[in-house]
C-alpha cells in the first residue's frame, strides 16, 4: 500500500546508503545491503539536502561503521553556518520529532504551504500553449 507520508525523510536517516556507480553520468546512492524484493535508490539531490557529499566528492556512506560493502568515511552532515543547514533542518521537522513515529503533521503543514503557493501564485499574462505553437515552427 502506498501511503503520503514522511518516510521519504526518515529513509534519508534510518539507511546506510552509499554510492553506486561513482564517477558514472549514472552515479546514484543504494543500501549497502539490498533487499532484492524491494531495491531503493536515491539521487545525488536526495541526499545533499542533508549530507555534504560535496565536500568529500561523493566518496561517503551515510552513517559511519554500517557500511559493510562499501569502505569510505561518514558523509558529513551541514554544519550550522553553511547555507544548505535549512535543508538539513527542515528534513528533520519533517520527521516529526521521532522515528517511526505516526506525526506527518510538520510534513503535511509544510506541503499544504507550498502546494497552495504552486497552485494559487502565478502570473496574469499566461496564455494558452495552443496560441504558442507558432512561435516554434
Amino acid at each position: 500500500m502506498k501511503v503520503f507520508d514522511k518516510q521519504y525523510y526518515e529513509e534519508l536517516f534510518n539507511n546506510t546508503w552509499h554510492p553506486r556507480n561513482m564517477g558514472l553520468s549514472v552515479q546514484d546512492w543504494t543500501l549497502d545491503v539490498v533487499d532484492p524484493e524491494n531495491p531503493r535508490m536515491m539521487l545525488n539531490t536526495d541526499l545533499c539536502l542533508v549530507y555534504d557529499i560535496e565536500s568529500v566528492g561523493n566518496n561517503c556512506c551515510t552513517r559511519e561503521g554500517e557500511c559493510t560493502t562499501y569502505r569510505a568515511r561518514q558523509c558529513p552532515i551541514y554544519n550550522e553556518q553553511d547555507s544548505r543547514r535549512p535543508a538539513a533542518n527542515a528534513v528533520v521537522n519533517y520527521i516529526g520529532g521521532s522515528m517511526n513515529s505516526t506525526n506527518n503533521e510538520p510534513f503535511y503543514t509544510a506541503f499544504t504551504e507550498a502546494w497552495v503557493k504552486a497552485t494559487n501564485l502565478g502570473w496574469d499574462n499566461l496564455s494558452a500553449l495552443d496560441s504558442c505553437r507558432n512561435v516554434f515552427d
